[in-house]
């Protein structure tokens, strides 16, 4: 018989920088909802770290599947506002 769950520490075993919200199981998929868990991130053009979050937004990203059905994962993802005025734009994203 198939488990009905997945247990969240053998999907994300490491959750230093990706914290698991929730799993939901259809008839289709499994929903993955996850956060990242930066309190900081470093600017992309200047190297500078920042810890000015400026919003955040979802990756939608698809996986192997699991117990034949499609697992497909929602990360929210922060963007920070990068304090170097040198930077134009002033804000990246963490993956």
């Amino acid at each position: 018989m198939m488990a009905n769950t997945l247990n969240g520490k053998e999907l994300l075993p490491d959750q230093t920088s990706l914290a698991l919200c929730n799993v939901d199981k259809s008839d289709h998929n499994w929903m993955v909802n996850t956060i990242a868990s930066l309190e900081a991130a470093k600017c992309p053009d200047c190297g500078v770290l920042s810890t000015s979050r400026h919003s955040s937004y979802l990756r939608h990203l698809r996986d192997l599947p699991i117990q034949g059905r499609v697992v497909k994962l929602r990360v929210r993802v922060g963007r920070w506002r990068c304090g170097n005025p040198a930077v134009s734009g002033g804000s990246s994203a963490n993956a």
